[in-house]
């Protein structure tokens, strides 16, 4: 019976739903597909930082973060609340962040200039 319950337990709290104003957690590919655009909104704000130094890369990293919640259906709130629950059980948070380097590491291969032999 102890079982059932700890697995029933586990169970609900890794379930997860979209509908707002829920503050259960993002699904494993939801978190990674989010995590992934918040990277490439950083990686766009610093290199527009580079050509423009005047630019408030904390006030455009936000704007973007919250189109990127949109683009998602998620609440900043959700969001959040899913990134505390990954990151206190690592056993889940490690196969999105490889998932993330392995997807990294590829567009990396696509855009790096050949070697002329």
């Amino acid at each position: 019976m102890r079982t059932f319950l700890l697995l029933f337990v586990m169970f609900s709290i890794l379930s997860c739903s979209n509908k707002s104003g829920n503050t259960t957690f993002l699904k494993a590919d939801k978190m990674e597909a989010v995590l992934w655009d918040l990277m490439r909104v950083d990686e766009l704000v610093n290199q527009k930082h580079q050509k423009d130094s005047t630019l408030d890369k904390y006030g455009e990293s936000v704007a973007l973060y919250k189109h990127v919640f949109q683009i998602h259906d998620i609440s900043e709130e959700q969001f959040k609340s899913s990134l505390q629950h990954y990151q206190a059980n690592p056993n889940y948070l490690k196969p999105i962040l490889d998932s993330l380097q392995v997807r990294g590491n590829k567009m990396t291969s696509v855009f790096k200039p050949s070697t002329i032999e």
